[in-house]
């Protein structure tokens, strides 16, 4: 059942000015309703609210009974009411009666009468003829209509905007904080700013903008992992974070990222194309970014957090540069990386800690360094070393001599799995039993940037599983 309040909440409690007491209450106690609620089984509708008001008009829209409730302010008052032929009294404060809605137009009163005399009548003409400006139901979500002088109440399409604009409707009823799941609902949240901004999605759905969705508020949009946004065209740009802070959170997005002066972070993001970052801050946390014809990131003149995410790309899976005044700074921690790697800017740096990178590394000497990471594919220049490295095939990286580190393990050493779900919310590289990967890296050793122990690996799984923490961005999960 759905309720009408005779009495909106701004109208929930009212007294009367003594003025209007000493000209219609001559007898002692106050006659006046705290609260006139009516309740009925269809969509009940109720027009012209007013404080002081006796005559009322309500829709109840076919429904067969409807349950009345009224509250006095006067605790010992008495309330009786009659409607047609039927009449009644009600419990003062708690009482209620179910009365059946006559097929005919009818008037409802309400008798409010005190122990020192005084009588108040209120009336409720229950489904009156209607005219032009009566239906106002204050849903939102309703298109209110008086037809053949009946008020008609017709249910918004779910999706429509409401709230405004920060809520959506859902079989005529207001969402507020769920914005639809539409082009028009994605930008109404982007523009919103604040958040979360969560969507009414309530199956995987792929939404189409014809042109680039662009953040320039802060705001922080939630998906819930059930919303694709789509840009047609590899190469078609289709969100654009312009000088706000921006969180992106369990979506999917299917063409070009670009942050500028801006602050980004994707958290269980999927990225189908590149993202870009110039003179930005971002952070990835189990995200994914994938290009395959192209680079997956591109960090100009920015900082860059990477956790627990997979790059990948048939291009570049990382590619930082900078201009001669900007520096850009990419950590990488329990990651994995498919594609080449790039570091083409003397003042920057690229760092790599329990990583796996499978792909050339090429650039500027000594700005790419690695801990306790594998390397799959070739260092095309030196790279620095922590330790705690192992390096697949023939070549050492120019790493200098450092006895933690590993050179030319072949493939079957390493037995690691193709790049699958091996758990975890992004793709990885598992070492399985036996792997030289397994047991290397002492405890104190296996930290991160700041020194701290690195607890979990690319999938969330504890480390160590063992005596000592794996290389790479793995954790093999030890019987």
């Amino acid at each position: 059942m759905q309720r009408i309040v005779l009495w909106s909440p701004v109208f929930l409690a009212f007294v009367l000015s003594p003025a209007f007491l000493q000209i219609n209450c001559e007898r002692s106690g106050d006659p006046a309703l705290a609260s006139l609620e009516l309740e009925a089984s269809g969509i009940d509708r109720v027009a012209n609210f007013a404080p002081n008001t006796l005559r009322y008009d309500a829709w109840v829209d076919g429904a067969a009974t409807m349950t009345l409730r009224a509250q006095p302010m006067e605790p010992a008052a008495k309330v009786k009411w009659t409607y047609g032929a039927e009449s009644g009294r009600l419990t003062t404060g708690t009482g209620e009666v179910s009365i059946p809605v006559l097929a005919d137009s009818e008037t409802l009163f309400v008798f409010v009468s005190t122990t020192g005399g005084a009588l108040r009548t209120y009336s409720v003409a229950i489904d009156p003829p209607c005219s032009a400006g009566d239906c106002d139901d204050r849903n939102p979500c309703s298109t209110d209509t008086c037809t053949a002088s009946q008020c008609e109440f017709v249910p918004a399409p779910d999706g429509t905007l409401c709230d405004e604009g920060a809520g959506s409707c859902s079989s005529g009823a207001c969402n507020p904080g769920r914005f639809p799941c539409t082009e028009a609902g994605l930008r109404a949240a982007a523009a919103a700013g604040g958040g979360p901004n969560t969507f009414a999605c309530t199956e995987p759905t792929n939404v189409q903008i014809l042109s680039p969705l662009v953040i320039d508020e802060d705001v922080i949009l939630d998906g819930g992992g059930a919303l694709t946004v789509r840009r047609p065209g590899a190469a078609s740009l289709a969100v654009s974070v312009q000088g706000a802070n921006a969180q992106l959170i369990g979506m999917t997005l299917i063409g070009i990222i670009a942050a500028n002066d801006a602050s980004l972070e994707l958290n269980d993001t999927t990225v189908l194309g590149l993202t870009e970052l110039r003179t930005s801050t971002a952070t990835l946390t189990n995200a994914t970014l994938s290009y395959p014809t192209g680079v997956a990131l591109s960090v100009i003149d920015s900082s860059v957090s990477i956790q627990g995410s997979l790059l990948e790309a048939g291009g570049f899976a990382l590619f930082t540069q900078g201009s001669v005044a900007g520096v850009s700074q990419v950590d990488v921690l329990n990651s994995t990386l498919f594609g080449k790697v790039r570091s083409s800017h003397s003042s920057g740096t690229l760092s790599f800690r329990h990583a796996t990178v499978a792909g050339d590394v090429d650039g500027v000497a000594d700005t790419v360094s690695f801990e306790n990471s594998l390397l799959l594919g070739a260092c095309v220049v030196p790279a620095l070393t922590s330790g705690h490295n192992i390096v697949q095939g023939p070549n050492t990286c120019f790493f200098p001599a450092d006895a933690t580190d590993a050179f030319d393990v072949d493939e079957f050493a390493l037995r690691l799995t193709a790049l699958q779900d091996n758990g975890g919310p992004t793709r990885n590289y598992l070492p399985t039993a036996g792997s030289a990967a397994i047991d290397q890296i002492p405890l104190e050793d296996c930290v991160d940037v700041d020194g701290a122990p690195v607890a979990v690996d690319q999938r969330g799984v504890v480390r160590p599983q063992g005596l000592f923490c794996d290389v790479g961005a793995v954790e093999a999960v030890q019987p």
